[in-house]
């Protein structure tokens, strides 16, 4: 059949059916656990560099850290941006919102980190 202005060429996908239709998204439980295990850690390497360290090496670390943190928070900010067009073609206008929300801040956030980072690692390169 030729379609036509009353037949939709595309059956429509009542709210949530996405997510009932089976394993779709299987990876998204291991690229979250991967997320928020690389933010731990960098959280914890940034509090190292800044708590207990008191050598020549306390800055080199505290950068790492930070630049670990701040590649994690882009693509949590990627995710987010996904999730946020996901949600939108399924209609769920709340959950769009709450995840474009998300996913800028934390790109936002990652901006600034990856910025003190760098400005770091160039001053402790300067003063060497």
């Amino acid at each position: 059949m030729l379609p036509s202005r009353r037949m939709p060429t595309r059956p429509r996908v009542a709210r949530g059916a996405r997510a009932q239709r089976g394993a779709v998204r299987s990876g998204n439980g291991v690229l979250r656990l991967m997320l928020l295990s690389a933010v731990a850690v960098s959280v914890l390497v940034i509090a190292y560099a800044v708590f207990l360290e008191r050598s020549s090496s306390q800055v080199p670390i505290l950068v790492s850290g930070l630049a670990i943190l701040g590649a994690a928070l882009l693509l949590v900010a990627a995710s987010g941006v996904v999730a946020a067009v996901r949600h939108g073609r399924d209609g769920a206008r709340g959950r769009a919102l709450g995840w474009a929300l998300l996913g800028g801040g934390a790109a936002m956030t990652a901006a600034a980190i990856l910025g003190a980072a760098l400005v770091l690692g160039l001053v402790w390169q300067s003063t060497r």
